[in-house]
């Protein structure tokens, strides 16, 4: 590979790890602003109990995942940030939760990076995008559908 082309490499991630033409943080608490339902079902071939069963599990998960990033950030551990964030954005990415998704990538470059300076400020807006999304995934699962 081409300095240059490493450069440039480094450059992109930097501006995904910054945001740089990231989705915009849901501006309601309508569902379908937070995540896209009709994905989410097209992912599970319209299994709206198995859809209901994964956001369970997703909800019973990510306290302690969210947990670790934050731990990993308040130390300023990049390996770990990069690792903890990168599940989470795999398990967020299952419910087509773009924003959510989009902050939890950023973290991972930016551990992947090694630079941790805007981590808190991504961190905090990771947490209110899954603040937003928590009760939307809650009336998917068994007991939120009653």
């Amino acid at each position: 590979m081409e300095i240059s082309t490493a450069l440039d490499d480094r450059k992109s991630l930097l501006s995904i790890s910054q945001g740089a033409g990231g989705p915009a943080p849901p501006s309601s608490e309508d569902p379908e602003q937070i995540f896209d339902r009709s994905a989410c079902l097209a992912r599970v071939d319209g299994d709206e109990d198995l859809l209901g069963e994964l956001a369970k599990i997703f909800l019973d998960e990510c306290p302690a995942q969210l947990a670790a990033v934050r731990e990993a950030v308040a130390r300023g551990d990049c390996q770990t940030v990069e690792r903890t964030a990168h599940a989470l954005k795999g398990a967020v990415g299952n419910f087509a939760a773009h924003f959510v998704f989009d902050r939890a990538e950023c973290l991972e470059i930016q551990g992947c990076l090694g630079d941790l300076t805007q981590a808190p400020e991504t961190l905090l807006e990771l947490e209110r995008g899954l603040e937003l999304l928590k009760p939307a995934l809650e009336k998917l699962t068994p007991q939120g559908a009653k």
